[in-house]
């Protein structure tokens, strides 16, 4: 998924992209479930705020979050890796 977020990332913005973004396109990739886990950065205007918190939990996401400021644990480096260990176990 990509999303450009037109304004300050707030807690309102945050709410946008889980429910009206995030959420279908897990739905698209991983079908209907009743819980998604997600992996995001300790973001603390956006990802922990209240709006954002409430949003995650109407839209079945569950996050691992990530400590903020960690260079060495982005989230693309966790799919990265996945489809690097997928192919060397083939």
């Amino acid at each position: 998924m990509w999303h450009v977020v037109d304004g300050p990332w707030n807690g309102s913005a945050a709410a946008d992209m889980y429910e009206n973004h995030l959420k279908p396109a897990v739905r698209r990739v991983w079908g209907d479930r009743a819980r998604y886990t997600i992996v995001e950065d300790g973001d603390r205007k956006g990802n922990t705020s209240g709006k954002g918190i409430a949003a995650k939990a109407r839209a079945k996401l569950f996050p691992m979050t990530l400590p903020p400021r960690t260079p060495s644990l982005m989230p693309l480096d966790y799919s990265v890796w996945h489809c690097v260990m997928e192919g060397l176990m083939k």
